[in-house]
This record gives structure tokens, sequence and C-alpha cells, in this order.
């Protein structure tokens, strides 16, 4: 069942929220799409293999922006959205290292709906 070969890198696209002080915080799926963490997972893929990783920073800046209106909200710290593409060595994650790896910052926006940059 499990014998296909695999890579020895994984690349795993994500959104990741900024904080005022340089914090960062591993935003969950919903904030980046609508369905369940499979649909969203594909919907952020399809993007940024398209070259609309901005979209998709718009979308969620414009979900943290609706969020941040309710006075619980557990996302007031964050002054910007990245969608970033993680690499990661399969071997040394599956050895117990974690999930170690390697960062690209694809696009950028602010919450507030400014463009910070984009890659």
């Amino acid at each position: 069942m499990f014998s296909a070969k695999r890579r020895s890198t994984a690349i795993i696209y994500s959104l990741i929220g900024v904080a005022a002080d340089g914090a960062r915080i591993r935003l969950p799926h919903h904030i980046g799409g609508t369905g369940g963490l499979n649909q969203v997972r594909r919907q952020i893929n399809r993007c940024v293999a398209e070259g609309r990783s901005q979209q998709v920073c718009e979308f969620a800046a414009r979900e943290l922006t609706r969020r941040n209106r309710r006075d619980n909200s557990p996302y007031l710290a964050i002054v910007s959205v990245d969608v970033v593409a993680s690499r990661f060595r399969l071997d040394e994650c599956f050895s117990g290292a974690g999930l170690v790896g390697k960062e690209t910052v694809l696009a950028s926006m602010s919450s507030l709906g400014e463009t910070a940059r984009s890659a």
C-alpha cells in the first residue's frame, strides 16, 4: 500500500500571519478559502501554480479583517499575511526532527488591504 517511491523533499504552500512585533503565526485553512482542509489546500496550490498568490493574500486579508471585527478574534495582532512555500526534507521530518524547512515568501499583503510585496 505504501511502497511507492517518494521524493526526498516536499513543498507545502501555506498562509502565515505576521504580527507588528514580527511574530509569525501559521493560519488555519479556513482563512485561505472555503471548504475543508484538503479543498482549501488544493485551492491554494492551484492559485500558486497559476501565479495568483497575491489573490490568496487578498482573500486571507479580507477574511482576517472580517474576523477582527469581532471582539474575541485571535487574529487581532496580525498586520500582514504571507503566502509561503515551505520546502521540507521528508527524511528529517519522519525521523523526528520536526517540520524544519526553508520558507520562501511568494506574496505578502497588509491585512488592511495594502500590498506589501509580491514575488
